[in-house]
């Protein structure tokens, strides 16, 4: 048998070289998305825990309303045979006539009536107060922002600016300086997610409050058909629209503030060695924490310090 020539010998190996050297390469270029995705940097997304709290919170609160309204409606009804009987007393020893007796009682009925329609249509009236506070004040923002996005934002915030900060760090560049650099930009991280965490709570506490006044409402508007204990009642109303512009002022100042934070991001991610990114972020964060901890308060109770419906007047009138 004839043996193949040298030529055609090298011909065979180039060609087999060639084509281990293209599956290599195919390989590579299949390999190459997932080692890049595994190279490049995750968004810290923290788990959803205070979104959580105010749901379970709010789902308790629904499912209890019912039976508060419940009791309430019972108490009404025993406070009111209380005060028609109060009043009979006092018409009576004021010698009033059978008209003034007649026109004092429809009065007092009509307003029991009211009073006792609200408790009848309580959905009607007070979750929607404070959602509608609650939704004016984030239609200022685009986007609907919750505790959790913001604790997640301080989240990123601070772990942007400590690996922003050692991106452009070496071994061979370590000296006192840098270390006293390091020390202040891990301080000036953690001071940011803890003012964060601050905002984010803050959040959840009118929230939650929300629910419980809302819940303690329910219930205490059986105590508006009686004069010595209608005062509770007027309390509530004055607290729901307290809430809602607290909630208002809350999130008007939460969508705009999460939204100019959102831009504080490249200046944290640049890979440089300078604290002075770092600080400002932090000094940012700070006033951004005085906002919303000062102002909703100060608002609300400025404007519904002396507001109140007059169920205890109007009893107490006729």
């Amino acid at each position: 048998m004839p043996t193949p020539a040298p030529r055609t010998r090298a011909v065979g190996r180039a060609a087999r070289v060639v084509g281990r050297c293209a599956a290599v390469a195919a390989v590579a270029a299949l390999a190459a998305p997932e080692a890049a995705a595994q190279l490049a940097p995750v968004p810290v997304v923290p788990p959803p825990v205070l979104d959580t709290i105010v749901d379970d919170f709010r789902t308790a609160v629904q499912a209890a309303r019912p039976a508060l309204l419940g009791i309430a409606a019972g108490t009404f009804g025993v406070l009111a045979v209380i005060e028609i009987a109060l009043s009979a007393i006092v018409w009576t020893l004021r010698e009033s006539g059978p008209d003034r007796i007649l026109s004092a009682l429809v009065l007092k009925l009509a307003w029991l009536a009211f009073a006792f329609g609200l408790i009848a249509s309580f959905g009607v009236w007070f979750p929607p107060i404070i959602d509608g506070f609650l939704a004016a004040g984030q239609t200022v923002a685009p986007g609907v922002v919750s505790p959790g996005d913001v604790l997640g934002l301080g989240v990123q915030l601070s772990t942007s600016m400590v690996n922003g900060f050692f991106d452009g760090v070496s071994l061979i560049d370590l000296s006192f300086s840098l270390m006293a650099t390091a020390i202040l930009v891990a301080l000036a991280a953690f001071f940011v997610e803890l003012m964060y965490a601050v905002i984010a709570a803050a959040l959840v506490v009118v929230i939650v409050e929300s629910f419980i006044a809302l819940a303690a409402g329910a219930l205490v508007l059986g105590f508006a058909a009686f004069r010595g204990t209608a005062n509770l009642a007027d309390r509530f109303v004055a607290y729901v629209f307290n809430l809602g512009i607290r909630l208002f002022s809350l999130f008007l100042l939460v969508g705009v503030g999460y939204n100019v934070a959102q831009t504080w991001l490249p200046l944290v991610s640049g890979g440089s060695s300078d604290v002075t990114a770092a600080l400002t972020v932090l000094g940012g964060s700070l006033t951004f924490t005085l906002l919303v901890v000062v102002i909703p308060y100060k608002v609300s109770t400025l404007l519904t310090r002396d507001l109140t419906v007059g169920f205890e007047r109007a009893l107490s009138s006729v």
